[in-house]
Formats: structure tokens, C-alpha cells, sequence
């Protein structure tokens, strides 16, 4: 039997937990014209659905705010001084050869925790105002299966979780330090509030990567 090993590496840190749809309970039999049937629990389907993979939950509460920010060259150290100085950004955080700058930074740079004796953040940058969100809890998958990432059904709009699949070496290699991150953007100033569905996560056969694609016309 293949099995999916998670790790917690922090002590904030919730592990992903798969869910369990209840039957809802009935509550109108003495209603006279209300009986209310057709809902989201008694559907088979969308049962399977919730319940397959793992619901990953935010950690931490947290007061998100949706960001500003501009993207540079890091090779001109003058020209770097001179941006500064137009574009007094909270945050400089360089990503290969570009420097992103962000504001506001505070929000999410006050969340640093300690691993293996030193700190490290949360949340790293990682352009056009996303974050990769670490959740302190590792993952580990039988080699012959990916990783997929999809968000989770919000309804209000108050930040993206974007999907993402990753694979083979990718796996281990993201997880370093403070665990699996996700991909994540604040939208609307609001609060996340510990325990909080964030994301799901499945665990997918690396067989469906190779599937094609056949289209019969009428």
C-alpha cells in the first residue's frame, strides 16, 4: 500500500487533515411545506470530491494586506540607490537576478520562526504581489507519484491559493527549512484565522501526466 508521510517541523504547524462530509441532519419534518433534501452532503460526487487528498489549513492567524510592488535589475548599484530613494519600498527582496521591492511589508515579515536554531520567514516574495506561503510540515510521496496543489472553494475573494504541481527531486528541494510552501496572494486586507482552509492537496499517479488527449467531432 503506497503511503503519504507528513512530518511537522514546527510546533505552529496543523498538518493537512482529510475531511469527512456528514449526512446533514434533518430539522424540517414538521414543516409543512418546507423540506429541505437537496444539498451538498447527500451529493455522492461532490462527498468524494471534498474528501479525496488533504485540506491544508493556515497555521497562524495573520492580518493579510494585498501588496505594491516593482520589479529591477540588481547589476547597477547606483541606479538601485536612486530607485530607493523614488520608490521607498518596505521591503527589498532579491529572487535570482531581479530585485522585487514590496509595500506594505510588515504583515508578513513579523512572522519569522526558529528552525534548527536559527530564524527564518514565513512568507518569501515571489513576484506580482503572490508569496510562497511555508507551512512547517514536510511531505513525503512514493516516488511514482506527484504532488497537485488547487485551491479551495472560497466565496468572498479575500486571497488566491494558486495551483501548482510539483515532482520528483522538486519535492524534497522546496521543502527545505520551514517545510511546503504554497502558492498565495492577498487580495483583500483581512484576517486569516488559525485553522483556516487554505489550499488542498493531492497526491496523484505520475501516470496522469502522460495522458493524451482525443477529440471526436460530430
Amino acid at each position: 500500500m503506497s503511503v503519504v508521510k507528513f512530518k511537522q517541523l514546527l510546533d505552529i504547524a496543523i498538518l493537512p487533515i482529510q475531511e469527512k462530509v456528514e449526512e446533514p441532519q434533518l430539522h424540517d419534518t414538521g414543516s409543512r411545506w418546507i423540506h429541505t433534501r437537496r444539498v451538498k452532503g447527500v451529493c455522492w460526487p461532490y462527498r468524494i470530491a471534498k474528501e479525496v487528498g488533504w485540506t491544508i489549513v493556515s497555521p497562524i492567524d495573520i492580518a493579510i494586506q494585498p501588496v505594491q510592488e516593482i520589479q529591477t535589475s540588481a547589476d547597477n548599484p547606483a541606479e538601485f540607490a536612486r530607485l530607493k530613494q523614488l520608490m521607498p519600498m518596505e521591503d527589498w527582496v532579491q529572487k535570482k537576478d531581479v530585485l522585487i521591492g514590496i509595500s506594505p511589508a510588515a504583515w508578513y515579515k513579523v512572522h519569522e520562526y526558529s528552525w534548527n536554531g536559527l530564524f527564518y520567514p514565513m512568507f518569501l516574495p515571489n513576484g506580482e504581489g503572490t508569496f510562497e506561503w511555508r507551512q512547517g510540515w514536510s511531505v513525503e510521496v512514493p516516488d511514482s507519484h506527484v504532488v497537485l496543489f488547487q485551491p479551495v472553494e472560497t466565496q468572498d475573494g479575500r486571497f488566491i491559493a494558486y495551483p501548482g504541481l510539483l515532482a520528483g527531486p522538486a519535492i524534497a528541494r522546496v521543502q527545505e527549512r520551514i517545510g511546503m510552501p504554497i502558492a498565495f496572494e492577498p487580495v483583500k486586507a483581512c484576517r486569516i484565522r488559525r485553522g483556516e482552509p487554505i489550499a488542498k492537496m493531492l497526491v496523484l499517479p505520475k501516470s496522469v501526466l502522460g495522458l493524451k488527449s482525443e477529440y471526436i467531432p460530430l
